[in-house]
């Protein structure tokens, strides 16, 4: 069996269009559900504890760009996106 996880960004809206953002972007990804349950999950899940000590966390851009809703440990390295790439590189390079 086979799984599609879907995302999207931007704004749907033909009624009034965002100038400054005038797209909408539809992804998605197919995968068998067997390397999901076995690969993807437990993966995602480790990451997610690595980086901030839980793994209930939803990755959600808005809340990562705003570093909230358990991304706060991120302000400060977000305002460089050079540092939060040397921050996330240190700890990938440390496992």
């Amino acid at each position: 069996m086979k799984m599609l996880f879907l995302d999207e960004s931007g704004d749907h809206s033909l009624d009034k269009i965002d100038q400054s953002y005038p797209m909408f972007v539809l992804g998605g990804v197919i995968a068998e559900r067997s390397y999901v349950r076995t690969v993807v999950v437990p993966r995602l899940r480790q990451t997610k504890e690595y980086f901030f000590g839980r793994d209930d966390i939803i990755l959600h851009t808005a809340d990562i760009i705003r570093a909230r809703n358990g991304f706060e440990a991120l302000r400060g390295c977000l305002e460089s996106p050079h540092l939060a790439n040397r921050t996330v590189m240190r700890r990938l390079i440390a496992r």
